[in-house]
């Protein structure tokens, strides 16, 4: 594992676990480990620490660092607060959407809160309740990438995204809280369904939200890591949030329900790896029984995959190869295969994307040839094969999944 690696996964852990003694491997290229910082948006966690070293501060560079992480610290702080009093809105109109990660995450950094920040809020709701969160949302300046999502269309959608043109704060809005693109993930779905009772309530500055209860929400932060693992790949931040729910809510946890669910989706040994990094890089200090089973070729996949690991071109493309072997998980998946499923989505990868191909799927031809027309113009531009860059990292990440049993 490469040295700077170790050295931002230390920082972060005493940023987080809040350790006094930082025991960097030296040299330490405080360069690379403030870009890897930004990489995976996480640098005003990492500031926090690395502040403490005087080499890092007075690196030329620090100032522009600190500028950029105060900014990002700000606007956070600026989104939380249009967030409440955008869900007291929806408080006073009868509508209780479930908050998922976002702000619930945001809370076990303690301190730290808006130096985590997020991209967007996302919020689980019925279809029963769409009308009407989406015209308070409007009615605030909100406008949706997608409009008029049917019944038929909730059942299959991934995400309506909400943006305002006057304001950082981004809604996504979700009918199905894991998504439908593959045969794997798709029954992940029936573990998070809101039927309005079935919540925890919390008390942001007396403005109550409502998310689910600790396991499930424990849970659904494992499988949406589980997803973007996957297809394109996860990051250092979505493990941390994940390890400091199990610190914080460890003891309200059914584990044998959360054990009995991993098992069932072959997801035991992956989750186990995360808990022996928190360990071994980010100070806690979990019970476990197990041993490492490949940890620093995970940390080299999270540290190169960026936030959500849709970073790159050739890491986009992979996730259709990915996308591919899940979806076949018990049989071998042949090279021409791999190059279709590369270079042409899954239906249902597609009408997670685009709702209207749903009741319009006449379209996914359209789509399909605008994916060709892509990989082509891209091929030109870069004078570079992005199909067989996406299936080679694709492959090797089929490896990773295979020493975890996932293939």
């Amino acid at each position: 594992m490469k040295t700077q690696y170790e050295n931002l996964l230390v920082l972060l852990g005493n940023s987080v676990n809040r350790q006094q003694n930082i025991a960097l491997t030296e040299p330490v290229d405080w360069g690379a480990v403030l870009s890897y910082a930004r990489f995976h948006k996480i640098l005003p966690v990492i500031l926090e620490a690395a502040s403490q070293n005087s080499e890092c501060t007075a690196a030329p560079f620090y100032g522009e660092y600190l500028e950029q992480a105060t900014l990002a610290t700000v606007e956070q702080a600026q989104k939380t607060g249009a967030f409440l009093q955008l869900y007291k809105r929806f408080n006073d109109e009868g509508v209780y959407p479930l908050v998922l990660k976002g702000l619930v995450c945001r809370l076990n950094y303690g301190e730290l809160c808006d130096h985590r920040a997020s991209g967007d809020e996302d919020l689980l709701i019925s279809h029963s309740d769409y009308e009407k969160t989406d015209r308070i949302l409007k009615e605030q300046g909100f406008v949706p990438d997608f409009d008029g999502i049917t019944a038929t269309q909730a059942k299959t959608v991934r995400e309506v995204l909400y943006t305002h043109p006057e304001s950082p704060l981004r809604i996504e809005i979700h009918f199905n809280a894991i998504g439908f693109e593959n045969d794997w993930l798709s029954p992940m779905n029936e573990l998070f369904r809101y039927d309005g009772s079935n919540y925890r309530e919390i008390d942001c500055g007396g403005i109550k939200i409502r998310t689910l209860n600790h396991t499930e929400h424990f849970l659904y932060l494992i499988c949406h890591a589980l997803k973007h693992f996957t297809f394109c790949g996860l990051g250092i931040r979505q493990i941390t949030d994940i390890l400091l729910y199990a610190k914080e809510f460890g003891s309200e946890l059914n584990r044998e329900f959360i054990t009995s669910t991993l098992e069932k989706f072959d997801a035991i040994d992956i989750c186990s790896d995360f808990f022996q990094l928190g360990n071994k890089y980010l100070g806690f200090d979990f019970a476990l029984e197990s041993q490492p089973i490949c940890l620093d070729l995970l940390i080299e996949d999270l540290m190169e995959s960026g936030l959500y690991g849709n970073e790159t071109s050739a890491r986009k493309a992979s996730a259709h190869v990915l996308g591919a072997a899940m979806s076949n998980r018990k049989s071998d998946v042949g090279k021409a295969s791999l190059l279709m499923h590369t270079v042409f989505s899954d239906r249902r990868r597609l009408v997670n994307m685009c709702p209207e191909l749903e009741d319009k799927p006449h379209l996914i031809f359209r789509e399909q040839c605008r994916r060709l027309g892509r990989f082509i113009r891209l091929k030109k531009e870069r004078k570079s094969n992005l199909a067989a860059e996406g299936i080679a990292l694709g492959k090797q990440r089929m490896e990773l999944l295979k020493k975890y049993k996932l293939l």
